[in-house]
């Protein structure tokens, strides 16, 4: 069901004294917590791009969640002190978050008294911003809380009620549910007695934080916003975990803000993002989603300066307010001590939540500040043409954002803790070395195994030019990078036109014996009326489809036969595999070393399976064969690197796959009755030769 026009000008009307915060939330995944000086060069980040608010709430920090009854110890009271300077210094507004729902018992006193012991620390560091998180824990209470509430709703709404009256009742209050989307309502959003509970008896003024209709939701719709805020009574709060890998450490999002409608932004009381573990990473996601905000913002608010029902223009826009420049010390000190950071420990994690803008109201939507001036970028000067936009374009800004992280790559920052420096070290000529070996593109039908090992191979030559490339990033490097590292349920362009050129090539594999390349060598031949492979060729728009070679023409008209529009394509497929491999020995060299740490585990993995594709393609176009003679792709004695992912892999193996578009695993059940399968035997002929020489793997 759809809220309707008068309950949500209700809960819009009842929030009209509050403002719309952005929270991006930066401390919220299970990993590593990221450190001090990355949350300062966040801050910074935050504040050049009009953000607002930071959540502090680390799972893996002891004192977060596990240990969360126990208090800092000075010097960690020292640290968190501190880090909520830098925040305040840069103009946003530090929420600590603490997660106390794994064992709490809401009927003791003794516990409830913890729990405020550790809030009032907390609050005399200089917090005055609080959240409560009951997420990813059992939905059952204690014996003995039984006895003191009705229900699981109750008790956190008992203790959240108590925490906030007791903090007397800070600006920004948030609330994590433990039913926080829509697939883990029960029975449904609408029906939700949980839900319903926290709509009923939670303090109006406490923000309820919500994932959308999945944990990681692929859209998110303003229909089912609707229904939750009709549950809630009130705007919720979205905590986004578009681009959170903490339930996957073989992947890493670098995609843009992508599949959530500006038209939200009226019916919701803030966004919050989880990123990343790792830190460098997650640039692109925050500066496109304040480029959402922006845009979302500017709509909404040109929206409200219409006509309205007596036929009057009445300008609904906040009075403009002095813009909040911090004092010079503090920026040039801010700005002195985070260029000067050297960054530590690359893998680390931690999410942040950034909020800009706390409340949904009809009556003011902007980005406000703890102190309630607006945060404009101090140098963004690309974040500048977002503003007036009314409409979030999301290929123009996915494009600013690659070209604003591009420079990021050149910053010198170490992450070993050493000055910074510009010129490779000896790590990263060792992988320059390994580069060197993965780069060659094997159109010589090497067998996996001998990919590199061949001593007449120009291994040396080839480990020279890849020490010599000193090229930099391209913004073109960049993008492709992000392609191949997309977000969760889609990815990049030449990603995926990357993977559907390898299945029509592997499926139509026949073709590369066809007449034409009968008896030639390994290496195809080419003549001048051939067709022109190059790197547009990948791209090409049909590439994707299945349509008979011989019907295929090139730019002159000039029809080409299967064998030779088979292997055009294949070269073309070996040019984008080199792409990626050059793409990875320049950003092996870049001089920000923490943002290459955080990177190279992830695009060596798909690089070398990327290699492993290119070396089956090529051992294709050689006829099966080596020196000569017949061979298999795989070998008997594999080595441990050509199947990745250990024992994980192996067991994801095991279940039943489909090669539909839909996803990975095929829901047909076994048939209820045997059914019987007819066979035609006949005698063994000779094309039957080609056919078994080509096996397809799985």
């Amino acid at each position: 069901q759809c809220l309707s026009n008068s309950l949500l000008k209700s809960l819009h009307t009842n929030s009209s004294s509050r403002r719309f915060q952005l929270f991006l939330t930066f401390a919220g995944f299970y990993g590593r917590p990221w450190t001090a000086d990355q949350r300062r060069v966040l801050f910074r980040r935050l504040r050049e791009w009009g953000m607002n608010t930071y959540m502090y709430a680390p799972k893996d920090d002891h004192k977060h969640r596990a240990g969360w009854r126990e208090q800092y110890s000075a010097l960690e009271s020292g640290d968190l002190e501190e880090l909520m300077k830098s925040a305040q210094s840069n103009g946003i507004n530090f929420v600590y978050a603490l997660s106390p729902g794994l064992d709490i018992s809401f009927s003791d006193e003794g516990e409830i008294a913890l729990l405020k012991r550790k809030m009032e620390q907390v609050c005399q560091m200089g917090c005055k911003s609080f959240a409560l998180l009951f997420d990813d824990i059992e939905e059952q209470l204690s014996p003995s809380d039984k006895e003191s509430f009705e229900s699981f709703a109750a008790a956190q709404v008992h203790v959240t009620n108590m925490m906030y009256d007791h903090l007397d009742r800070p600006e920004v209050f948030l609330f994590c549910p433990t039913e926080y989307c829509a697939s883990r309502a029960d029975p449904s959003v609408v029906k939700s007695r949980y839900l319903l509970t926290l709509g009923e008896k939670l303090h109006p003024a406490i923000d309820i934080l919500w994932t959308g209709p999945r944990v990681v939701s692929k859209a998110i719709s303003t229909e089912s916003i609707a229904q939750v805020a009709s549950s809630l009574k009130r705007c919720p709060v979205i905590w986004d975990n578009i681009h959170a890998n903490d339930y996957d450490q073989r992947r890493l999002f670098l995609g843009p803000y992508d599949s959530r409608s500006t038209d939200l932004y009226p019916m919701l009381n803030g966004i919050l993002t989880n990123p990343n573990c790792e830190f460098e990473p997650n640039f692109i996601a925050i500066h496109t989603l304040a480029s959402w905000y922006r845009c979302a913002k500017s709509k909404h608010q040109k929206s409200r300066s219409h006509v309205t029902a007596k036929g009057k223009i009445e300008s609904m826009e906040a009075e403009p307010e002095p813009e909040r420049e911090p004092p010079a010390e503090e920026v040039m000190q801010s700005e002195s001590k985070e260029d000067s950071t050297e960054l530590k420990s690359n893998n680390g994690s931690e999410a942040a939540d950034i909020a800009v803008d706390d409340s949904t109201q009809v009556g003011r939507l902007d980005s406000g500040t703890e102190s309630g001036m607006e945060v404009e970028p101090t140098n963004g000067t690309e974040m500048s043409d977002v503003e007036t936009e009314e409409e979030y374009d999301l290929q123009n800004s996915l494009k600013k954002a690659v070209k604003a992280w591009l420079s990021e790559f050149a910053r010198p920052v170490s992450s070993v803790g050493v000055q910074p420096r510009v010129v490779s070290t000896v790590a990263a000529a060792q992988m320059q070395q390994d580069v060197g070996d993965a780069a060659r593109t094997p159109v010589d039908g090497d067998p996996v195994d001998a990919r590199g090992k061949d001593e007449n191979s120009p291994k040396r030559h080839r480990q020279q030019d890849a020490m010599k490339m000193r090229v930099t990033m391209t913004e073109d490097d960049v993008s492709l990078l992000v392609d191949l590292f997309y977000l969760p349920h889609q990815h990049g362009p030449r990603a995926v036109e990357l993977m559907k050129e390898f299945h029509w090539l592997k499926k139509h594999a026949n073709m590369s014996r066809g007449q034409g390349n009968q008896g030639q060598e390994s290496e195809p031949r080419e003549d001048e009326n051939n067709v022109v492979c190059d790197e547009k060729m990948a791209s090409a728009g049909e590439t994707s489809s299945d349509t008979e070679a011989s019907e295929m023409e090139d730019d002159s008209g000039i029809g080409v036969t299967q064998s030779r529009h088979w292997m055009a394509r294949a070269k073309a497929f070996h040019v984008s595999c080199k792409q990626i491999s050059r793409m990875f020995a320049q950003l092996t060299d870049i001089p920000n070393r923490a943002l290459l740490y955080d990177l190279y585990p992830y695009i060596w993995d798909v690089k070398e399976v990327i290699m492993l594709l290119d070396a089956y393609i090529a051992w294709l176009e050689a006829g099966c064969k080596r020196k000569g003679k017949q061979i298999s792709f795989l070998p008997e004695d594999m080595e441990p690197w050509i199947f990745r992912g250990g024992i994980a892999a192996e067991m994801q193996r095991l279940l039943p796959s489909c090669d539909g578009p839909e996803g990975l695993f095929s829901s047909d059940a076994a048939p209820l009755e045997p059914s019987s399968r007819v066979f035609t035997v006949r005698p063994y002929r000779p094309e039957d030769e080609v056919r078994n020489a080509i096996p397809i793997i799985a």
